[in-house]
């Protein structure tokens, strides 16, 4: 049982900044009907929409999952993998949902570096691939050490309004100038520039679909295990 204390200490912990909205819908209720626990609690904010279950428990846990990142909201757990967790997650501003990947703690002395910026670029590129066109808005940023790096990939893509021909992809090995080549012609094709900044200044470039060898090669392996 998680007393009340216990619950608004977590939710506070959370990055949900709904604490205080909490307090004052708690003390809305009457005597007879008002939540006694955090569980209690927990089951009412789910019933009025304040939270969905995952957030819920999230919050009822005390090692549960931290629901505010930054500018986005934590709504659900898609999967795990190897090299982190996806979210289903909600920019507060925007209102837009995206598909969140937070990297495990144990790659801290990875994140930053040159080399694995390049994968996740690659990644970007990938998923580009995948749905044939789009701006693939790769975000690598540090957090505090619960959630190291996050990538976002948007989870919804616009296609083009009226039916054209695509342009070739961009298929491995190409140089400089093909790779521009590739990026301004999808570019005129979705008619979107060739980059946008975000909120926080950083630029972000459009990545044209393509193929690639994926994954690391033997020696890189070997480098990355050092």
């Amino acid at each position: 049982m998680v007393s009340m204390d216990q619950f608004f200490e977590r939710l506070a912990a959370s990055g949900l900044s709904i604490a205080d909205e909490v307090r004052k819908m708690r003390a809305s209720f009457s005597d007879a009907s008002r939540p006694t626990s955090g569980d209690e609690l927990a089951r009412v904010l789910v019933e009025r929409k304040v939270l969905n279950e995952f957030q819920a428990q999230a919050v009822l846990d005390p090692h549960g999952q931290r629901l505010g990142l930054g500018q986005y909201v934590i709504l659900d757990k898609i999967g795990e993998g190897g090299m982190g967790s996806v979210f289903k997650a909600l920019h507060r501003h925007l209102r837009r949902e995206v598909a969140l990947k937070v990297l495990h703690a144990d790659l801290k002395p990875l994140v930053g570096t040159r080399r694995t910026c390049s994968r996740w670029w690659k990644r970007g590129a990938v998923a580009a691939a995948t749905v044939l066109a789009v701006v693939a808005s790769v975000l690598l940023m540090r957090q505090n050490p619960r959630e190291e790096a996050i990538v976002n990939v948007p989870s919804k893509i616009e296609p083009p309004v009226a039916p054209r021909v695509a342009p070739a992809r961009a298929i491995a090995p190409f140089d400089g100038t093909q790779a521009q080549s590739h990026q301004a012609a999808w570019a005129k094709y979705l008619d979107l520039p060739l980059g946008v900044k975000n909120d926080i200044g950083m630029t972000l470039l459009l990545i044209p679909p393509g193929e690639f060898q994926q994954g690391a090669s033997d020696q890189e392996v070997e480098e990355f295990s050092k």
